[in-house]
């Protein structure tokens, strides 16, 4: 079901446009996928212990009204550094005479992958497998159904660099197929597999260049 989810964006774009129906279709997908996960992953993942947990803490250091405030200064400072960052983009996009496309699939998303990286690390350092994989999976059907959801509602997406659309998309089926395919094989991913999927994105990212 993670990987159908993920893939829907992608599909929905094939007739050159993901309309506010496309994104309803995806908001609903989303939530469809989350209320069928946790009930299943309840006791495995123990998310809602954890979020007990974080909220006794949270309330035993901060006071409510902190605690608005800190939520509305958090949320300014995300609206505004969002902005900045697209503007940003823009900028490079025209002063290095490199395609927007391109800033935004490789520097953008670098960017925005960070926090997801260092999160994947930590977890496979402490050997936390359950983490790891759910910090990336649930990324990948938050920004494939949830961010393309809401960001299609307001504003319909219509594709128009179809070659770069082309390429995003077969490498994307490629990655999930070897993923699929070291999953069931030996149940564990090695170096050299790792190796493959990292050969996945530097193709990826020549073909995007040149």
């Amino acid at each position: 079901m993670i990987i159908t989810s993920s893939l829907f964006p992608f599909l929905l774009a094939a007739d050159g446009i993901i309309s506010r129906f496309d994104g309803l279709f995806l908001l609903s997908m989303f939530f469809i996928y989350t209320f069928y996960l946790f009930p299943k992953r309840q006791k495995e993942v123990g998310i809602f212990n954890f979020l007990k947990k974080f909220n006794l803490e949270l309330h035993k250091k901060k006071t409510s009204r902190q605690s608005v405030f800190l939520l509305i200064t958090s949320t300014i400072i995300l609206v505004l550094a969002s902005e900045g960052l697209v503007r940003t983009a823009g900028f490079l996009s025209q002063a290095l005479h490199i395609k927007l496309f391109f800033i935004g699939v490789f520097l953008v998303a670098a960017g925005t992958s960070l926090p997801e990286l260092f999160v994947s690390l930590s977890a496979i350092k402490n050997r936390d497998q359950v983490i790891f994989f759910g910090d990336i999976f649930g990324s990948l059907v938050t920004n494939a159904n949830l961010v393309v959801g809401l960001s299609t509602i307001i504003n319909p997406i219509q594709i128009k660099l179809f070659n770069a659309y082309f390429v995003s998309t077969a490498a994307l089926f490629i990655t999930f197929f070897l993923f699929v395919v070291f999953s069931y094989t030996k149940r564990t991913f090695d170096k050299r597999e790792a190796f493959a999927m990292i050969c996945v994105y530097l193709l990826f990212f020549i073909l995007e260049t040149f």
